[in-house]
């Protein structure tokens, strides 16, 4: 009963790569289909315009919950990114982003690891990632770090780099 109330705030023995946890975050986001991993969507020829390939998503399983319930989950992601332990990065990002922070505490005599989890944007979710920091400290700190991995994201996709920067900046 111990392990379960430890479990249940993320305070338990676990043993999650990050791909995997950027995967729970894109299970969210899809409503709870969870997908294989990839890294490209295409490979394209130079000179050509024409793909070589383009990858399929392919749907592993889907989590057995009410579709409300994930809903409401990302909902409060959309929260955290915006006012709470991300909100001094995404607070006024030009993107809805949806965030979990996590402190996993490993001994009291040690720096804790750092875990941050997001997807975006909230409505229409294209990427979904994970950032882990071995002795990190807090997760919230990591938010930045995500935000750069989304501007890059966001501007190789069309969106105004300037608006996104601009954004970030605070101007």
């Amino acid at each position: 009963m111990g392990d379960t109330f430890q479990a249940s705030i993320g305070q338990s023995y676990n043993l999650f790569t990050p791909l995997q946890l950027a995967g729970y975050a894109a299970a969210i986001a899809s409503g709870g289909e969870r997908y294989a991993s990839h890294i490209l969507s295409s490979v394209v020829p130079r000179g050509s315009e024409r793909p070589l390939l383009t990858y399929a998503p392919e749907v592993l399983s889907t989590v057995e919950a009410d579709p409300e319930n994930l809903r409401v989950i990302a909902e409060g992601m959309n929260m955290a990114a915006k006012y709470g332990t991300a909100a001094y990065v995404f607070g006024n990002y030009p993107i809805e982003v949806c965030a979990k922070t996590g402190t996993a505490q490993i001994a009291a005599d040690s720096e804790n690891n750092a875990v941050f989890i997001a997807f975006a944007p909230f409505e229409d979710p294209e990427i979904a990632l994970a950032v882990v920091v071995e002795k990190g400290g807090s997760g919230s700190g990591l938010a930045e770090v995500a935000a750069e991995i989304f501007d890059c994201w966001f501007a190789g996709r069309g969106e105004n780099e300037e608006t996104v920067q601009t954004a970030r900046s605070g101007e």
